[in-house]
């Protein structure tokens, strides 16, 4: 199992009326600033290395799904050698990372390349994304 790579990990359900973890994007159909809310997020702990993985699962219009996509890169990435890259944070000591990742009603087929790393069909695809 892809998770027993870690010393511990969690995993929670958001409840999107009470829990405030939210990424921020821009969105043009409101000209507003809208609030990103995904369904889960998995935490890890590898050592003193701590990966913070949000998921979002439900089939998601592409481009809305591409806002949302962008919002989160501006936060939580770097361009590194022409391509996005998740930046590490240190905090206290310890590395922490993110990942995001969505799944389709459809498959991945038609997203473009640059926005095929967030996109996961099943759970095999979803591990090899994570690694």
């Amino acid at each position: 199992m892809f998770f027993s790579q870690f010393d511990w990990w969690m995993f929670s359900k958001l409840d999107q009326t009470l829990d405030e973890v939210l990424i921020p994007y821009y969105n043009p159909k409101e000209n507003n600033i809208a609030n990103f809310k995904p369904d889960f997020i998995f935490w890890a702990q590898k050592g003193k290395r701590y990966l913070i993985l949000f998921v979002d699962p439900k089939g998601t219009e592409y481009a809305d799904g591409y806002r949302k996509i962008d919002g989160y890169s501006r936060i939580f990435e770097i361009e590194q050698g022409g391509h996005k890259v998740s930046r590490d944070f240190l905090y206290n000591g310890l590395v922490i990372n993110t990942k995001l990742l969505l799944m389709p009603k459809r498959g991945i087929a038609d997203v473009p390349e640059n926005y095929r790393k967030y996109w996961f069909d099943n759970f095999a695809d979803f591990a090899d994304k994570i690694s």
